[in-house]
């Protein structure tokens, strides 16, 4: 398992889609960590239910599973691609 602290800027729709798209690509289980609470990122409902457009969201990104290194990287080159926007 591996993790990594981050904070979404934006978290609308559209990067709602593409976080759960890119996390789909992997086999590895991919969660967001708020506090106690975890969401799975496979699923656009969960996100939906943490998404707060012209928010900064703190949380961690968990990946475990075969590929979560490569898992990890993906979800946070999107996160900082978000940022950059």
């Amino acid at each position: 398992m591996i993790k990594q602290d981050v904070v979404i800027k934006n978290l609308d729709t559209a990067f709602v889609s593409k976080l759960v798209n890119a996390a789909e690509q992997f086999r590895c289980q991919i969660m967001f960590r708020m506090g106690t609470r975890l969401i799975n990122v496979k699923s656009v409902m969960g996100v939906m239910a943490i998404a707060h457009p012209n928010t900064d969201i703190q949380l961690t990104v968990v990946c475990d599973g075969r590929d979560e290194k490569k898992a990890l990287q993906a979800i946070i080159d999107l996160i900082d691609e978000n940022a950059a926007q």
